[in-house]
């Protein structure tokens, strides 16, 4: 290989160190082993402000993710270590109830989906909104049961063939309207090619920004960082979808998911440079 390099991995530590370099407040709960590589994520946390709240773990070792880019292509070779224990019913809701919003990720599929249900309907009770990436389904069932906890939270996020293959739908709108039936704020993620909400019926969409993609890997979960900063400030959903597409083409530029991922400065001059 032409070179190798170490970043942080991961839809949680992705979305997190996204909005915190846009200058939220985040908190991050999960496993870590007791090893370099978890070190060099909480030094990596600390830089940005990030608290982390370690849950209980059995294993020692963080997991690490190999990932190989091949021109346009990726593929990974996955070790998962601690992230086996990562149990939502471990969560502090001492912390929950300190966040004005909870992003839920590492959905796992039907194993996952009453803890998941649970855990949402005590975190809206305790005042927060809670968005959900719906997330690549490695068990190919896409079930539609998943359905039962889109309807419980605020906001939906899934990428164009998640949508299609959990909805069963062949294209685009259909499928967004599909997850409208569930849930009124749907966002879909949707590459080069941009991204669509449709949010309380009004539909939405910006187109993709043209960039030297490098990596690819994480460009969804820098989207969502955008997006969720956007919503937070009480941006309207084109402006929010806005944030995230800058955040997510300036991802893909480097190696690493969050390592060109911008500050809020950047993304107010290409606010302005772009739309």
């Amino acid at each position: 290989v032409d070179s190798i390099s170490l970043h942080e991995g991961g839809a949680v530590s992705i979305t997190a160190l996204g909005a915190a370099k846009l200058g939220l407040k985040v908190a991050v709960t999960g496993c870590l082993g007791k090893d370099v590589f978890a070190q060099y994520i909480l030094n990596n946390f600390k830089k940005h402000g990030i608290n982390f709240f370690h849950m209980d773990s059995i294993l020692e070792n963080t997991g690490i993710s190999l990932a190989m880019n091949v021109d346009k292509d990726r593929s990974f070779i996955t070790y998962d270590g601690v992230v086996k224990d990562t149990d939502i019913n471990k969560v502090s809701y001492e912390v929950v109830e300190k966040s004005r919003h909870v992003h839920l990720t590492s959905y796992r599929g039907i194993e996952d989906l009453d803890d998941f249900i649970k855990f949402t309907k005590k975190a809206k009770a305790l005042g927060t909104t809670v968005s959900f990436d719906t997330s690549w389904d490695d068990t190919k069932v896409w079930s539609k049961d998943i359905f039962k906890l889109i309807s419980e939270v605020d906001i939906v996020f899934a990428n164009l063939v998640e949508a299609k293959s959990y909805s069963s739908e062949k294209d685009l709108i259909s499928s967004v309207d599909f997850f409208s039936k569930f849930c009124n704020h749907t966002v879909i993620k949707l590459g080069e090619g941009g991204a669509l909400a449709k949010v309380y019926g009004k539909v939405s969409r910006v187109s993709g920004i043209d960039v030297k993609a490098v990596d690819t890997t994480g460009a969804g979960d820098s989207f969502v960082a955008g997006y969720l900063y956007g919503y937070l400030r009480g941006f309207s959903p084109i402006e929010s979808l806005k944030i995230g597409n800058i955040c997510g083409s300036c991802s893909v530029t480097s190696y690493g998911g969050s390592a060109s991922f911008p500050d809020i400065s950047k993304v107010n001059d290409l606010l302005k440079n772009l739309y």
